[in-house]
């Protein structure tokens, strides 16, 4: 299997903002030859290795990251390693056909972490200059205890425009995705997981109701497909034959737990 470590050491270590090396690292690991898990592995090795912000490790968590917006079908956009005074020192951007943008910052822990107005400040600053209307901000976190980053989330000015997750959940949201594919095509499923991933105006609880039905009617439509070839061939009754199963309906209460993070307690399920 193939490493980090040994695609780092094949590249000096060096991953530098604008240098050969980042664009190499950045072209190898957007390849389609990748697995969901095989990026899993890769992720989680970062997070094992790592030891600070200027870190090798570090820097190709985030890139990793940032190409895993590449599967979700976004248009995708580096940014910065190490801020620079005068440029726009985002992580990365995810961007939908429609224009809608997703800024990210990406984390291997969440100590530290400063202010959640940097984030803001950069929402503010795409805003105005690119003339975006719908920009949010996402944290995606490799480890550390995440509440005090809500908390400040929930304290802040752009409380609605900002939201975090950890990176194992979007390995399960990419994950979902696949599943959905091959049912309703390549278009809707990106459309509805994309949706996951943007803020839902949360007052009115029916458009999450909606979405996560639409999701869960698809799921339930894929495993009938699965069973009934199942049966005939068999000629046997599938015991427990519910569209969800207990472990089916644990794994995706993350797309629950995606609208349910900011909470007025502060508390997230």
């Amino acid at each position: 299997m193939v490493e980090i470590k040994d695609v780092l050491n094949l590249l000096g270590k060096e991953l530098k903002d604008d240098n050969e090396q980042a664009k190499r690292f950045r072209e190898f690991i957007e390849q389609d030859k990748w697995t969901t898990e095989q990026i899993k592995k890769w992720l989680d090795e970062c997070i094992n290795s790592s030891s600070g912000a200027h870190d090798p490790y570090n820097r190709a968590f985030q890139d990793l990251v940032i190409s895993l917006g590449k599967k979700l079908e976004f248009k995708i956009e580096y940014g910065r390693y190490a801020g620079k005074a005068g440029e726009d020192n985002y992580d990365g951007i995810w961007k939908k056909e429609n224009g809608d943008t997703i800024v990210l910052e990406v984390k291997t822990s969440t100590w530290p972490i400063g202010s959640v107005s940097q984030l803001g400040e950069y929402l503010d600053t795409m805003s105005k200059k690119e003339g975006i209307k719908n920009i949010f901000g996402l944290y995606v976190i490799g480890k550390g205890e995440i509440q005090p980053l809500i908390e400040q989330i929930l304290g802040s000015k752009y409380k609605d425009q900002m939201r975090l997750i950890l990176y194992g959940d979007l390995i399960e949201i990419l994950k979902l995705r696949e599943e959905l594919e091959p049912v309703i095509g390549k278009k809707q499923a990106a459309e509805k997981i994309q949706n996951l991933l943007l803020p839902i105006e949360s007052i009115n609880i029916g458009n999450i109701v909606r979405l996560i039905l639409e999701i869960a009617t698809t799921k339930s439509t894929i495993v009938e497909e699965k069973i009934e070839p199942k049966k005939q061939e068999e000629g046997l009754e599938e015991e427990g034959n519910e569209p969800w199963t207990k472990a089916e309906l644990t794994r995706h209460t993350l797309i629950y737990r995606l609208f349910v993070r900011f909470p007025q307690s502060g508390s997230y399920v």
